[in-house]
């Protein structure tokens, strides 16, 4: 796969890893609202993660499967997603993953199914939200509209009050 575009992953615009699993899979939760699973890889202070595009249920029960000592390759995003600083004092890394396979397991994610993934999000998703915030805007121009014209029919009958 040639990354075509800058959504696109691929070979060439994402870094190898290969190694032998630390420890079993990590799974958790990013700011209360993202899953992941992650992988740490022996002699490796990095963690690899599945996440956004590259989370589902299907590569959840594959990744499930993976226990310390199995083989794993894997492309990830060549910029990692955060730095973390947890208590112990371990300083490390986390890196999405877009492309993974075991030699046991066989493939548990493709470039093609990652990209697919990212075009989606950013061709439907992102529009359909732009789509929603105006017309949040608009209904709130015109309701910023009617309680200005009412006002001015307050201040109308008021007046007319005064005068008689």
């Amino acid at each position: 796969i040639v990354a075509g575009n800058s959504t696109d992953y691929g070979p060439g615009n994402t870094k190898l890893i290969k190694g032998v699993l630390a420890d079993y899979p990590k799974e958790g939760v990013h700011d209360k609202s993202e899953k992941y699973i992650g992988l740490r890889i022996s002699g490796s202070n990095d963690m690899y993660e599945f996440s956004g595009c590259s989370y589902d249920n299907a590569i959840l029960e594959k990744v499930r499967k993976l226990k310390p000592g199995d083989k794993i390759t894997m492309y990830t995003v060549k910029k990692s997603s955060s730095i973390t600083m947890p208590w112990n004092g371990i300083t490390y890394r986390s890196y999405k993953i877009c492309n993974a396979w075991s030699p046991d397991y066989g493939v548990i994610t493709t470039f093609k199914d990652y990209n697919r993934c990212n075009e989606y999000q950013s061709h439907k998703v992102l529009p359909v939200l732009g789509g929603i915030l105006v017309l949040i805007g608009f209904f709130g121009i015109i309701k910023k509209r009617n309680d200005n014209r009412k006002s001015q029919e307050r201040i109308a009958a008021s007046e007319k009050e005064n005068e008689l």
